[in-house]
């Protein structure tokens, strides 16, 4: 008998119990892995292990550190890209074009006249 995928099935379940069944089903798998370890293996090879789990898993740490810090880096930079592009047309016109409206009324309202500016924002 072969199964179907049926697109509509990946909708008939809540995502909270999805999630919840995975990540129960990954801890239980873990804790039946970590048993069976502990009964199988002597507890030399266990500790020799250890040593050389604790360097590996530091040398992982520190290679994603790293990469996380040129992740942020690159996402600054970006960021600092799109300000610089934005800067030389904020300060070109003056004001920008969002904001010109806004000064239009306030010009006005100062001199106590009405500007046809105003009709067209409000």
């Amino acid at each position: 008998m072969r199964f179907v995928m049926n697109p509509d099935m990946v909708y008939q379940y809540p995502i909270w119990a999805v999630g919840l069944l995975l990540v129960g089903a990954a801890v239980l798998g873990a804790v039946l892995l970590e048993l069976c370890a502990r009964r199988l293996l002597p507890i030399d090879l266990r500790q020799r292990h250890n040593d050389v789990a604790a360097a590996i898993f530091s040398i992982i740490g520190v290679t994603y550190a790293v990469l996380l810090a040129f992740v942020a880096m690159l996402a600054w930079e970006g960021f600092n890209r799109a300000k610089a592009a934005v800067m030389p047309r904020l300060h070109g016109s003056g004001t920008s074009t969002i904001c010109q409206p806004a000064l239009r009324i306030s010009k006005s309202r100062r001199s106590g006249t009405r500007s046809s500016g105003m009709r067209d924002v409000l």
